[in-house]
């Protein structure tokens, strides 16, 4: 049974791929009792699969209130004492890219409902068992939290928020043991990215002529940088390892940067003017040799 596992039960939000998936199974293989929120039942029932009930899959939408409550009660009855829940890993989220001056406004209410209000909402749930147990809170977010790129402005909102919001958090709980870490990898192996740009294209097609004469040709270069980026990006497991070591250490960092690309846009966006840093990323986004 999950629930007796011996260093306590940790909670995976997203974590049918990626770094989710990656998260859910390094825990488990530590020796965590590992729940692990997915989306659909056919990932549910996938995920059970893969880990013969090693895990345990939770239907799990962040933006879904039932699900949330759900969940809540079947953890605080199923880990009970003196271990109780550990952490809670917000890493569910989606990517959404495009020119912001054509895009609807649903598309935006939609990625900050995931990104920002569906993370709060599972803190809000758990953060009294957290409290009790003086567990951790492991947010996911991004360098496009603090350096927003082009055609990347609805899901750099979310993450700046989810930025904002973790500060803010980790500073109101400081007296009360929960401690809160943000994490923010630079590029994954991992499929959001792929639908996003297949999602992007689509969406452009529907684009009026003086938008695709405005913005195809720079986000086609946008597109193909991606491309490139993820064939030299880092496994999940990776971000995956910098996630134990926030919920294991004795004293967490607020931030835990992973990956050179990470790092490397932190100084940009700690030390360069803004007018250099437009020059810089924009030059090198839109670069033809990209393409």
């Amino acid at each position: 049974m999950v629930s007796d596992r011996m260093k306590g039960a940790v909670l995976v939000t997203g974590a049918s791929s990626g770094i989710g998936k990656a998260c859910a199974l390094l825990f488990n293989e530590k020796g965590y009792a590992v729940y692990a929120g997915v989306r659909t039942r056919e990932a549910e029932m996938r995920l059970g699969r893969e880990t013969k009930g090693s895990v345990e899959p939770i239907l799990l939408d962040i933006t879904c209130r039932d699900h949330i409550e759900r969940v809540a009660r079947l953890m605080e009855k199923s880990t009970g004492q003196p271990h109780g829940i550990r952490a809670v890993v917000n890493n569910a989220g989606i990517v959404l890219g495009g020119p912001l001056e054509y895009l609807p406004l649903q598309h935006l209410r939609r990625i900050l409902e995931v990104n920002v209000l569906g993370q709060i909402a599972i803190i809000q749930a758990f953060l009294p068992m957290l409290r009790r147990t003086g567990g951790r809170i492991v947010n996911i977010g991004s360098p496009s939290g603090f350096l927003a790129p082009p055609f990347l402005g609805p899901y750099a909102a979310s993450k700046f928020a989810l930025e904002a919001a973790t500060d803010a958090l980790r500073r109101e709980v400081d007296a009360s043991g929960v401690q809160v870490s943000l994490i923010e990898p630079g590029a994954v192996e991992t499929g959001v990215w792929d639908k996003s740009m297949k999602e992007a294209e689509l969406w452009e097609k529907s684009f009026p002529r003086e938008a695709k004469q405005r913005y195809s040709s720079r986000m086609q270069n946008v597109w193909a940088l991606m491309s490139r980026l993820r064939e030299k990006a880092m496994p999940p497991e990776k971000v995956a390892r910098v996630v134990l070591r926030a919920v294991e250490s004795g004293h967490p960092k607020p931030r835990y940067f992973v990956g050179f690309d990470a790092w490397l846009q932190c100084l940009l966006a700690r030390f360069c003017p803004v007018f250099l840093t437009d020059r810089l990323l924009n030059g090198w986004m839109f670069s033809r040799s990209w393409k």
